[in-house]
Protein backbone atom coordinates (compact mmCIF):
# COMPACT_ATOMS: atom_id res chain seq x y z
CA UNK A 1 0.00 0.00 0.00
CA UNK A 2 1.25 3.60 -0.87
CA UNK A 3 2.30 5.27 2.26
CA UNK A 4 0.05 8.78 1.21
CA UNK A 5 -2.97 6.01 1.74
CA UNK A 6 -1.98 4.43 4.79
CA UNK A 7 -1.48 7.87 6.30
CA UNK A 8 -4.48 9.02 4.91
CA UNK A 9 -6.40 5.55 6.47
CA UNK A 10 -4.43 5.73 9.50
CA UNK A 11 -6.10 9.78 10.40
CA UNK A 12 -9.37 9.15 9.08
CA UNK A 13 -9.42 11.46 6.00
CA UNK A 14 -9.98 10.39 2.56
CA UNK A 15 -12.53 11.61 -0.20
CA UNK A 16 -15.38 10.07 1.05
CA UNK A 17 -14.81 11.83 4.62
CA UNK A 18 -14.40 15.04 2.70
CA UNK A 19 -17.33 14.62 0.07
CA UNK A 20 -19.15 13.81 2.61
CA UNK A 21 -18.77 16.87 4.55
CA UNK A 22 -18.71 19.11 1.61
CA UNK A 23 -22.26 17.49 0.51
CA UNK A 24 -23.49 18.35 4.10
CA UNK A 25 -22.11 21.99 3.69
CA UNK A 26 -24.24 21.98 0.27
CA UNK A 27 -27.51 21.17 2.11
CA UNK A 28 -26.92 22.96 5.08
CA UNK A 29 -26.74 25.88 3.13
CA UNK A 30 -30.03 24.99 0.34
CA UNK A 31 -31.81 24.47 3.96
CA UNK A 32 -30.32 27.82 5.14
CA UNK A 33 -31.33 29.52 2.10
CA UNK A 34 -34.92 28.36 1.74
CA UNK A 35 -35.31 29.41 5.51
CA UNK A 36 -34.11 32.99 4.76
CA UNK A 37 -36.23 33.39 1.45
CA UNK A 38 -39.32 32.28 3.24
CA UNK A 39 -38.50 34.72 5.73
CA UNK A 40 -38.15 37.50 3.71
CA UNK A 41 -41.02 36.34 0.80
CA UNK A 42 -43.27 36.43 3.97
CA UNK A 43 -42.29 39.41 6.54
CA UNK A 44 -40.20 41.43 4.07
CA UNK A 45 -36.59 42.38 4.24
CA UNK A 46 -34.80 41.52 7.45
CA UNK A 47 -31.62 42.44 8.09
CA UNK A 48 -30.60 39.17 9.64
CA UNK A 49 -32.04 37.56 6.78
CA UNK A 50 -30.58 39.21 4.50
CA UNK A 51 -27.11 38.61 5.98
CA UNK A 52 -27.42 35.30 6.40
CA UNK A 53 -28.34 34.72 2.99
CA UNK A 54 -25.05 35.99 1.57
CA UNK A 55 -23.56 33.51 4.54
CA UNK A 56 -25.40 30.70 2.79
CA UNK A 57 -24.02 31.69 -0.91
CA UNK A 58 -20.65 31.72 0.83
CA UNK A 59 -20.99 28.38 2.47
CA UNK A 60 -22.88 26.75 -0.93
CA UNK A 61 -19.64 28.05 -2.29
CA UNK A 62 -16.84 26.77 0.19
CA UNK A 63 -18.16 23.19 -0.21
CA UNK A 64 -18.50 23.02 -3.65
CA UNK A 65 -14.57 23.59 -3.75
CA UNK A 66 -14.04 21.31 -1.31
CA UNK A 67 -16.21 18.95 -3.37
CA UNK A 68 -14.25 19.79 -6.25
CA UNK A 69 -10.78 19.47 -4.48
CA UNK A 70 -11.76 16.23 -3.11
CA UNK A 71 -12.56 14.54 -6.44
CA UNK A 72 -9.17 16.51 -8.06
CA UNK A 73 -7.34 14.43 -4.81
CA UNK A 74 -8.76 10.93 -5.62
CA UNK A 75 -7.75 11.62 -9.26
CA UNK A 76 -4.67 12.34 -8.65
CA UNK A 77 -4.13 9.54 -6.08
CA UNK A 78 -5.42 7.05 -8.43
CA UNK A 79 -3.02 8.11 -11.35
CA UNK A 80 -0.14 7.96 -8.49
CA UNK A 81 -0.89 4.42 -7.34
CA UNK A 82 -1.51 3.12 -11.03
Amino acid sequence: MHACVRHAGAMGIGRIDASSAALAGLQRAQAGLSRDASTIASSGPDVDAMVDLNLQGLTFDASARVLRAADRTTGSLIDVLA
